[in-house]
């Protein structure tokens, strides 16, 4: 027969173990966020090329950037994905809308449309995403790192031709290596990068007629 104080003492014991067992299952994992690429324009308008319309389009990512974590690079062969700070949307679609938006606003093009758009344009854009990433290497200097590439064609009656492809990077310091930071940093890096864009287009395209 088992002695009282013995069932009494593994009964706690049992106790115990459950009670420590919701406690694990009740701890609550890091709370997601999100973000989105927005950079905004404060630059004046330039002068429109008459006839000259765009469509701005996203073409792809380099397999580093088709996930939805921010991405960062901690040594030349080590690399994380941030699965609890995500972007909201693919971010090659973010950077082409972003692209759209600056030149529209830029006042040099009769139009701006997206992909989607009915109406014909004279030429088209396409937008892809070699790097996107928090470069942690040199301990104390974190940077973003961001390169994209820019295709544009001219609709022409035999199809598109290109025009140009150019290669554009910036790596932007930053303050603190957190998941704000760096998307602050990908904000600068890119509004210089759509800066340079849009003076090599506004010196291809002639106005038009």
């Amino acid at each position: 027969m088992e002695h009282p104080n013995r069932i009494a003492a593994l009964s706690l014991a049992l106790l115990g173990c459950l009670a420590l067992s919701c406690i694990r299952l009740r701890t609550p994992y890091p709370e997601k966020s999100h973000y989105v690429l927005d950079v905004g324009r404060n630059a004046p308008k330039g002068e429109a090329s008459s006839g000259v319309s765009l469509r701005v389009r996203a073409a792809g990512a380099a397999p580093l950037v088709q996930g939805q974590g921010l991405v960062w690079r901690e040594s030349d062969v080590q690399w994380h994905e941030d699965f609890y700070h995500l972007f909201f949307a693919p971010p090659v679609s973010m950077v082409a809308e972003e692209a759209r938006q600056w030149l529209d606003a830029s006042g040099r093009f009769e139009w701006v449309g997206q992909s989607g758009t009915r109406a014909e344009s004279t030429h088209a854009i396409e937008v892809g995403i070699l790097e996107l990433y928090g470069d942690l290497r040199e301990e104390g200097s974190p940077r973003a790192v961001l390169s994209l590439v820019f295709t544009l064609t001219e609709e022409t009656p035999r199809g598109p031709r290109i025009v140009f492809q150019g290669k554009y990077g910036e790596s932007v310091g930053m303050e603190n290596d957190t998941p704000d930071d760096l998307v602050r940093g990908w904000n600068d890096g890119l509004r210089l990068i759509l800066g340079e864009l849009e003076e090599e287009l506004t010196a291809r395209l002639q106005p038009i007629g």
